[in-house]
């Protein structure tokens, strides 16, 4: 008589301590950093066969095969490559991976895989597992912060004690808005006054470098300041325009108070004016030294004395008129009367148009028969038909420019806006770069003046900024003309600065971002590629496992880049300990990815994946296995019983 039940009872007994094994592994390392549960699987042994299946025959049905269980053994040991809870530990340089993927170590001749991020840095600068000395695997990115490719891996090394040299600045980079104010107009309160206008015989071409002082004398005093126009091929009245008043743009004392404008008497001649007039103010020009900036523009010593206003003056002699009025520009005007009724009306402005002339067509939109004139102050005056001066009644005067080339001076004046920034040369050292941006009478035009360490620049420091009637930037145009850069010497022995200042050299991050919208004035330099030297201060991770250095200088820079490897059958590593795995045949070769980039998963910095054990079901295993255990015992001793009984019946 054969029993096999005390085999197969054995092989449940043998099995059943396996899983038994692997339960207590996986409580033992509950604890464990990024360690993986496992889970023993069974199968059933060759059944033995004690009779066959048979088919139908005649009247009969066929029977099933009878077969007997050999026992259990075990199928397999699978790994749960399960997500572990991700815990902030504090430390820098505690990573985790959060997804698919492990952390790639090398002896120097091996790789070997972990999901434990326990790293530190060595004495060497080198990032390592602290238990086995292994380096952690990546890319090194180059000085310029840029790495290579993703398949040759290196230890992950870094300076420590490293230093950026400076960096010159090549760019700076514009952004915001510029608030243009109400629209110029003037007003019943305008005391109408002359210019005092120095007219010049000089026309476009090519200019050298000129310098002269400006003196506006006024009733509280002396107003004087040097104006420094740059070299340039003027090519047209109206560059040679920009030029001058970008240039008056930089000297603070004058910006506003003095323009440049094309002379309405002279076509193709530059001429001087003030913004302001009346008794006692009066312009005169003076050589630099031993100068000859007045010679060389055709331009005279003394200015023409301010006056009152009269009927008679022209319009284009008004100390309001900013840029000359040409013949079809029209000049709006709108009020009400004393009785609240309103008036409107339009002048048109002809060759020799006088001041007497559009108080005329005012007192005809005005009605009640009216007389229009100019009073002792140079206000208009309107009288009535007994000659008494009609009070109680507003006036406003707004320009319609026909050729977008004249302009008004109100009482608000002209508008600037100024900016001030840090730039660095060829040795990190820092310069101030300051920028005036000063509001042109023209409509949607600016010009503009650079200083840098209050010096003037070698070329590209004044220019010309045009919007557009939405408020977008049409043009920046720095007066030597198109792509010119800024160009400055600094003291010492450095390699001369050249920026670009008007995004030509990189569009989408240049003046673009330049508005002149009715809101506040927030332009600013936004970015500029220049820095001073640095000493590595603190480094930190990204998700994407890119190694950042931040330097005492404040800038930051990739150093380098923690790979990591996914296999297409993770559950064929081979488990070495040590929380360490290698691949094998059936692993599939080792893919290199890039965190967040090429596979979907993340690096979590200052932080450590947990074990994955659920321990609440490793119990429950546990006494599943006990049980399964308890019953394959019972069947041996069972069958022991029945074969001391077989023994018993000789007796």
């Amino acid at each position: 008589m054969a029993l096999s039940s005390l085999f197969t009872g054995l092989s449940g007994i043998q099995a059943h301590q396996l899983r038994t094994n692997v339960v207590a592994d996986n409580i033992a390392n509950i604890n464990t950093t990024g360690f993986k549960a496992r889970r023993a699987s069974f199968q059933d042994l060759l059944a033995q066969t004690s009779k066959e299946a048979t088919g139908a025959e005649g009247g009969l049905s066929g029977t099933n095969p009878v077969q007997i269980g050999t026992g259990v053994r075990l199928k397999s040991i699978d790994t749960a490559f399960t997500q572990g809870s991700v815990q902030s530990t504090g430390r820098a340089t505690d990573l985790a991976v959060e997804g698919n993927g492990f952390f790639i170590l090398s002896d120097g001749v091996n790789r070997f895989y972990t999901r434990d991020g326990a790293f530190t840095f060595d004495a060497l600068g080198q990032l390592i597992n602290p238990s086995n000395g292994m380096v952690v695997q990546g890319n090194i990115a180059n000085s310029q912060g840029i790495f290579g490719g993703t398949t040759g891996l290196q230890n992950i090394q870094l300076d420590l004690n490293r230093e950026i040299p400076g960096l010159a600045t090549t760019r700076v980079n514009l952004s915001g808005n510029i608030n243009p104010g109400p629209v110029s107009s003037l007003t019943t309160g305008t005391e109408f006054a002359t210019a005092s206008v120095i007219a010049g015989g000089a026309e476009p071409g090519v200019i050298t470098a000129q310098a002269f002082e400006i003196r506006i004398a006024t009733p509280d005093g002396i107003t004087s300041g040097i104006v420094t126009l740059p070299a340039a091929n003027y090519q047209t009245i109206e560059q040679f325009v920009n030029g001058v008043n970008a240039a008056i743009t930089g000297n603070e004392r004058l910006a506003g108070q003095v323009i440049a404008q094309e002379s309405p008497t002279t076509p193709g001649t530059l001429q001087l004016r003030t913004t302001s007039g009346g008794p006692d103010i009066q312009m005169t020009l003076v050589d630099v030294g031993t100068g000859t900036a007045l010679a060389t523009l055709g331009l005279g010593a003394t200015g023409s004395a301010s006056i009152v206003a009269l009927g008679t003056t022209d319009l284009n002699d008004l100390a309001q008129v900013g840029s000359a009025l040409q013949a079809g520009d029209v000049l709006r005007f709108s009020g009400t009367r004393a009785d609240g009724s309103s008036y409107n009306g339009t002048f048109t402005v002809a060759a020799g148009s006088t001041l007497q002339d559009f108080a005329d067509s005012l007192a005809v939109a005005f009605g009640d028969d009216v007389t229009g004139g100019v009073d002792l102050t140079g206000k208009i005056q309107l009288t009535d038909s007994d000659g008494a001066a009609v009070s109680g009644f507003t006036l406003n005067i707004t320009l319609e420019d026909a050729n977008a080339s004249s302009g008004l001076i109100g009482a608000s004046s002209l508008k600037s806006h100024k900016i001030s920034t840090t730039v660095f040369d060829s040795q990190g050292r820092k310069h101030t770069l300051n920028i005036t941006m000063a509001e042109n009478p023209v409509a949607n035009q600016w010009n503009y003046n650079v200083k840098i360490d209050n010096q003037i620049p070698t070329s590209g420091g004044s220019g010309t900024i045009v919007f557009d009637e939405d408020g977008t930037i049409r043009t920046f145009t720095p007066t030597e003309g198109e792509g010119t850069l800024l160009e400055f010497a600094p003291e010492g022995e450095v390699l001369p600065l050249s920026i670009d200042f008007t995004g030509l050299a990189n569009p989408d991050r240049g003046i673009n971002g330049l508005t002149q919208f009715a809101a506040p004035s927030t332009g600013d330099v936004v970015d500029q590629n220049g820095r001073a030297s640095g000493r590595l201060d603190n480094v930190f991770f990204r998700a994407d496992g890119v190694i950042e250095g931040r330097f005492t200088n404040g800038e930051t820079l990739n150093l380098a880049r923690v790979n990591l490897a996914n296999f297409d059958n993770p559950s064929g590593l081979r488990r070495l300990g040590g929380n360490l795995f290698t691949e094998t045949e059936n692993t599939g070769n080792a893919l290199i990815e890039i965190a967040t980039e090429t596979i979907e998963s993340q690096i979590v910095a200052e932080s450590l994946e947990l074990s994955n054990v659920d321990l609440a079901q490793e119990f429950t295993d546990l006494i599943t296995s006990q049980r399964g255990f308890q019953a394959n015992a019972r069947i041996i001793t069972t069958t022991d019983q029945i074969l001391a009984e077989t023994v018993n019946l000789k007796q």
